[in-house]
């Protein structure tokens, strides 16, 4: 009966070590599953988040070299339009200054002109008086002539008349 209780205790503790080791076993596989399964999620987890870090970090990057080359396109464009102003103030100036002196140049011309016409006029008008004096002198003259020829005449008559007489 000891050998028989032997045997059943052996047999039991057979049975029930390879019960206990093919819980073992399977707690053991569920266990693996299980981390397997929990290591993925994390893994997935940290995959997105290293995912989204690069991409707020390219974003970031993107977004800082875009604002820089919109800085200096601005720039580029103040100084651009800074620029066509300061172009059209000096044409603006330069029409004005053209402007100015076409109508200083156009007086100055129409001046001389002027003063031509005036110097023109007074020659004309000094050789009219000029021939108008001469005629009139020329006039006197002749009638002075006439005058003193009749009195010289005259004068030759009476002393004809008076030496006739005596």
């Amino acid at each position: 009966a000891q050998a028989a209780t032997l045997i059943q205790k052996t047999y039991r503790s057979f049975c029930a070590s390879s019960a206990f080791l093919v819980q073992k076993r399977a707690a053991s596989i569920i266990q693996s599953a299980f981390r397997r399964h929990f290591f993925k999620l994390k893994y997935r987890a940290l995959k997105r988040a290293s995912v989204l870090i690069q991409a707020k970090f390219r974003s970031k990057t993107i977004r800082e070299s875009f604002l820089l080359h919109l800085k200096c396109v601005c720039i580029l464009q103040k100084t651009g339009r800074k620029f066509l102003a300061d172009m059209k103030m000096k044409q603006v100036a330069a029409t004005t200054i053209q402007r100015i002196w076409r109508g200083y140049s156009a007086e100055v011309d129409f001046m001389l002109l002027v003063l031509a016409a005036i110097k023109i006029q007074s020659v004309a008008r000094m050789r009219s008086a000029f021939t108008t004096y001469n005629n009139i002198r020329d006039g006197i003259i002749l009638t002075q002539a006439c005058f003193r020829s009749k009195q010289s005449r005259k004068t030759i008559l009476s002393q004809q008349c008076c030496s006739i007489v005596l």
